[in-house]
């Protein structure tokens, strides 16, 4: 009897990891392992080193990782690796160093506008396109060859240090979101093209501006402490189509200013 007993909690307990589809599969991966793979299934795309930051799950399948090229730590982009170390499922590498240099194009007039600040862009509808460009190009040629073919989605994130904002301030904020920002881009990026553009702007304190720039050495997308430390501050996101900015001045102006008094309180 005793014998019984002992063999039907071992069944019960298989029974239910079997049912919560956590098999023989899944468990056994570690966050060492799953790293190893994916900087073996990357060297065998690309034929580079790279050096792999974070890894979760995506599904039983698949996992996630933020990674940079061992020679440019700069470049931070993520993958979508087999857990079994079939290869690399999708990836925005090479995407990501066309972002890099709209960003290194963009940021100073950011700057200009709104101060201190920490910008980082991405091309934002193409994350499984695999590129079709002359790679032996000058980077700003290939750029332009890209937004031609594809006419991607323009992503920029601006973390701004801030600080009192005057009326003629703001004014000269709008002036450059909806009109001087895409004839910078039209100008100096893309003459013949228009992409979509969504700019998200985070106003913040000057140790969460320093925080940003740290984050995103080792990461993509804003999670965990990041974000719960984010959500103290106001944030404005304008979505451009067609040229035009989705928010008008005087909603601007509101949370803006809003967002100037939530900086005072949680100072």
């Amino acid at each position: 009897m005793k014998k019984h007993k002992f063999i039907l909690p071992v069944v019960v307990i298989l029974l239910g990891v079997w049912l919560c589809g956590c098999g023989s599969q899944n468990h056994v991966y570690t966050e060492t392992g799953l790293k190893n793979v994916a900087e073996k299934s990357l060297h065998k795309k690309y034929n580079e080193e790279f050096v792999v930051h974070n890894v979760w799950s995506k599904n039983q399948d698949v996992f996630y990782a933020d990674c940079s090229p061992k020679d440019n730590s700069e470049i931070v982009f993520r993958a979508d690796v087999y857990k079994n170390g079939k290869g690399v499922e999708a990836d925005n590498y090479k995407q990501t160093i066309l972002a890099g240099e709209i960003n290194r194009i963009l940021k100073p007039y950011f700057e200009d506008v709104f101060g201190r600040c920490y910008t980082r862009c991405k091309l934002g509808r193409s994350y499984s396109v695999e590129l079709r460009i002359q790679e032996d190009q000058p980077i700003e040629l290939q750029l332009k060859e890209y937004l031609h073919k594809y006419s991607d989605f323009i992503v920029c994130s601006v973390f701004v240090e801030m600080h009192d904002a005057s009326p003629n301030d703001i004014d000269e904020e709008y002036v450059f979101l909806t009109s001087t920002l895409l004839e910078k881009i039209q100008s100096d990026i893309c003459p013949d093209v228009v992409p979509d553009l969504k700019v998200n702007l985070w106003f913040v304190d000057e140790e969460t501006l320093k925080k940003s720039e740290v984050y995103f050495q080792t990461n993509t997308s804003i999670m965990g402490e990041f974000d719960s430390e984010l959500m103290k501050y106001g944030n404005i996101i304008g979505i451009y189509k067609d040229g035009k900015i989705d928010i008008d001045y005087e909603e601007y102006k509101k949370r803006r200013m809003r967002f100037q008094e939530l900086r005072k309180e949680n100072n």
